[in-house]
């Protein structure tokens, strides 16, 4: 069994390049051996970008102010990403049964609405997702293999 690894990070609003902080994750995954599987690599590449960008834009509202909190855990053959923002929160049930009954999510991605096409692609590239009660922190879990 693999031993757990765990990092925290602020990602500040203003100046932050979203892209080479999840390179850096994922160069470490990589490098660490936690998980050298290319698809697998690319769709945590596409999760961490799905819920920072969503929390800085949408759960922040861009304010230079404020940061989002990530927190990246790794176990066993999972990962388990964490993403908190300091904005209000949203409805996540409503958007979460959305995603259940929207037969959508077998069409082509680019005929989706623009708002909330990224959390459907979260929603199915991992094995769990979570909120809080007030909506402004996402727990995904996700298989490393």
């Amino acid at each position: 069994m693999k031993s757990s690894n765990s990092f925290k990070l602020f990602v500040v609003n203003k100046n932050t390049n979203i892209r080479t902080l999840i390179e850096e994750i994922l160069k470490f995954l990589f490098d660490e051996g936690i998980c050298t599987k290319q698809d697998i690599l690319f769709e945590i590449k596409v999760i961490l970008y799905e819920l920072i960008q969503n929390a800085i834009c949408h759960g922040n509202k861009n304010d230079a102010v404020k940061s989002v909190k990530l927190n990246v855990k790794t176990e066993g053959d999972t990962i388990c990403i964490i993403v908190e923002d300091e904005g209000e929160g949203y409805n996540f049930k409503q958007l979460l049964n959305s995603i259940k009954d929207d037969e959508s999510i077998n069409c082509d991605v680019c005929d989706l609405k623009e708002s909330g096409r990224g959390m459907i692609l979260v929603t199915n590239l991992s094995e769990k997702i979570s909120f809080n009660a007030k909506g402004n922190r996402v727990e995904v879990i996700k298989r490393l293999r």
